[in-house]
């Protein structure tokens, strides 16, 4: 059995590491492995589960460390994120000594590496998407920006290199698994890909394990009614999710629906969401805005 420390730029208290990175790392304790846990967590976060999320891992024997996440200025606060996580880590491995660290994106990875290079430790890249291209994809960063022209190539000669010298690289989709290797296939050295997909608990999300009661509870309380038609949108709305195209299409179908109903559940830009509404011609209360946690969505899900 590994001792591992699994380093995320994405916190364990966002939906995202509620839904996807505590499953399995679960999982892998369970199997008896030693985890410790590096995240970058928002206030808001912490605030609300920090308590909930330490118990639960902690019940799980999974250690977990955490630095405050930094909002601004931008590119600069990434970086002193990374550089305190650095720090971090390697006052946890000359306490655990770590067998592998697993990074979850680029980012992590710039920490992992270093990890490597200076004490030997296994490196797992988890690449997750090709976060470079989708950073250009989602209008993040605009080459002709002479920063982000400079952040996108060392991010991209980066990525290479760690397609290159990690010890295992994980990649989302099996189109993705071809790219890589079609990238990296003239090096000497060729770590395998593995494809693991995003995950989700079935037990979790069942009609058997949810309470009939909960769901009315929480439609009366978003003032749903049982005949409502209800669209639903779930999770983090960034910058590629189509957000203006989603109202306008709902604009469409409330012409031809009377009882129908927008539901939002996430944690963030909600003023964006209302801001749009009028201008797309949504006629007020039928676009529903809540937030959730893990344990709450099945309940939201089944109206």
């Amino acid at each position: 059995m590994k001792s591992v420390l699994y380093i995320s730029n994405d916190g364990m208290t966002d939906p995202l590491g509620q839904s996807q990175v505590l499953l399995y790392l679960k999982g892998l304790s369970k199997r008896g492995h030693r985890i410790t846990i590096l995240s970058c967590e928002k206030r808001q976060g912490l605030r609300d589960l920090k308590v909930e999320t330490a118990a639960e891992l902690s019940a799980h024997r999974i250690e977990w460390h955490s630095v405050p996440y930094a909002k601004r200025p931008p590119v600069i606060s990434t970086g002193y994120d990374l550089s305190r996580m650095y720090r971090r880590a390697v006052r946890l491995d000359r306490e655990n000594a770590f067998d592998i660290v697993h990074c979850r994106t680029v980012l992590s990875t710039l920490i992992g590496h270093r990890l490597k290079a200076h004490f030997g430790i296994k490196l797992v890249f988890d690449m997750r998407g090709f976060w470079v291209d989708e950073r250009l994809e989602g209008d993040l960063w605009n080459l002709s920006n002479l920063v982000y022209g400079l952040l996108y190539r060392f991010f991209k000669r980066k990525e290479c290199q760690y397609f290159c010298e990690a010890d295992h690289v994980i990649a989302l989709t099996e189109r993705a698994k071809v790219v890589i290797e079609e990238m990296n296939e003239h090096s000497a050295t060729r770590p395998p890909v593995a494809v693991i997909p995003c995950c989700v608990d079935l037990d979790h999300f069942s009609c058997v394990t949810v309470d009939e009661n909960h769901v009315h509870a929480r439609a009366v309380k978003l003032g749903l009614d049982e005949n409502d038609f209800v669209m639903l949108y779930l999770g983090l709305l960034g910058t590629r999710y189509m957000l203006r195209e989603m109202l306008e299409f709902f604009a469409e179908v409330t012409r031809s629906r009377e009882n129908a109903r927008f539901l939002f559940i996430t944690r963030d830009e909600h003023e964006r969401i209302t801001s749009l509404e009028g201008d797309v011609g949504i006629a007020p209360g039928r676009i529903l805005i809540t937030s959730s946690t893990y344990d709450e969505v099945p309940s939201l899900l089944l109206r």
